[in-house]
């Protein structure tokens, strides 16, 4: 259970965050980065080159980085929208001219960061030795590439009907969308046509209405990038063989067209689901307090070194028991201790605190709950829980 996950996106928005990833690397023994250009630029500003450099040489973590970002590009023909996919890469800047080499590129990302130019050639090489390089528009996740599968998926009626609809749905609009519009697409040797009765001037409207914001506007070239977009996510986790983490919409669109592939997803993602709400009910969660600044990754990783017995427990949980059954059965199982006398529990406290005061019971130390953990039968995943991860969580408490 929870052996590996790949992230790509944030299933909220676009790029995975560092809380993302501190969530990840507690729970899961590898973690995978989908690095694009975007969020290794917001990694870079968040933690630096040198603490992401520090990050992957552990042995648990591992990164690619595509420097390629996926689109859908429309051209007017006649009256007609033609579509076809793409594949763009940053390769300049109108300040400091054409990037030529991958190397240059990353340098770029430094640079605007503030290293200087010694600094960040000699990180950029680090990082480029260190995360391979790789294309969605090669052969390196799918032959031919992942834009030609993804047309592939457009031949499939039945796939691409309810696709749209889940695509929509997730639109979070009042725009009902019923199980028989129209969205067929028309194949040429070059591009592609749409012809749908879906109402796209109703569905912005109340969809920027609703959430208050300038959102991309939703049109035949957003809907069909979201197929495309979740055709390269299931490559990559065919590829990395994996659980993975990404937006919403692709999660719904990959678990429709992919059931045995995103099978173990979506179980180890309820799973957690569950643990959060009911073992931390009471706490945010670490994506939330690393994301918002409460605490900071260095303040995670500090509790990250100190949660191998938690994180082995979780490794040693059979793939067909949830994980919120195997916690309560393991902090609530009978040993020794709770077979013995009260008369005896007061002796061995005695032992531990020194003292006992009559009038007011038995009130135990920070020193004495660890001792009392060492003599009642070893570690329990709640000790971790309870003194480092909720002391983490609210911010308020001092981590130890």
């Amino acid at each position: 259970m929870f052996e590996k996950i790949i992230l790509c996106s944030s299933e909220g928005g676009p790029n995975f965050t560092v809380g993302e990833l501190a969530e990840a690397l507690l729970y899961y023994q590898k973690v995978h980065l989908i690095f694009d250009y975007t969020t290794l630029k917001d990694f870079v500003k968040h933690i630096g080159m040198e603490q992401l450099l520090a990050l992957l040489s552990r042995p648990n973590i591992s990164a690619t980085y595509c420097e390629e970002s996926l689109g859908t590009q429309t051209e007017k023909i006649g009256v007609s929208e033609a579509h076809s996919f793409a594949a763009i890469t940053i390769v300049g800047d109108q300040n400091v001219g054409q990037l030529k080499s991958r190397k240059s590129r990353v340098e770029y990302i430094l640079h605007q960061q503030n290293y200087n130019k010694r600094i960040a050639k000699r990180l950029a090489d680090k990082f480029i030795e260190r995360v391979p390089i790789r294309r969605f528009t090669s052969n390196d996740f799918l032959p031919g590439g992942v834009g030609n599968a993804a047309i592939s998926d457009l031949h499939d009626p039945h796939f691409v009907h309810n696709a749209i609809r889940l695509i929509i749905e997730d639109l979070e609009t009042t725009q009902p969308i019923l199980d028989n519009f129209k969205f067929d697409i028309l194949h040429t040797n070059k591009n592609f046509f749409v012809f749908t009765d879906i109402n796209f001037n109703e569905i912005n409207k109340k969809r920027c209405s609703k959430l208050n914001s300038k959102l991309e506007r939703v049109s035949e070239a957003f809907l069909l990038n979201k197929i495309l977009v979740a055709r390269a996510d299931a490559a990559i986790a065919a590829h990395y063989s994996g659980d993975i983490s990404t937006s919403q919409i692709s999660s719904r669109i990959l678990r429709f067209r992919y059931t045995e592939l995103m099978k173990r997803t979506g179980i180890n993602t309820n799973e957690l689901q569950q643990f959060r709400e009911i073992v931390l009910s009471d706490s945010p969660s670490i994506r939330e307090v690393i994301d918002s600044g409460e605490r900071s990754f260095d303040e995670f990783l500090k509790l990250l070194d100190k949660s191998q017995q938690f994180r082995e427990w979780i490794q040693d949980i059979h793939p067909d028991e949830k994980i919120v059954k195997a916690y309560l059965k393991e902090v609530t199982a009978e040993n020794w201790f709770q077979k013995i006398t009260p008369k005896a529990v007061r002796y061995i406290l005695g032992l531990g605190a020194g003292t006992i005061h009559p009038p007011t019971g038995i009130v135990l130390s920070a020193f004495d709950s660890i001792f009392l953990e060492k003599i009642i039968g070893g570690w329990r995943p709640n000790h971790f829980i309870r003194n480092k991860l909720k002391p983490f969580l609210n911010t308020d408490e001092k981590c130890n």
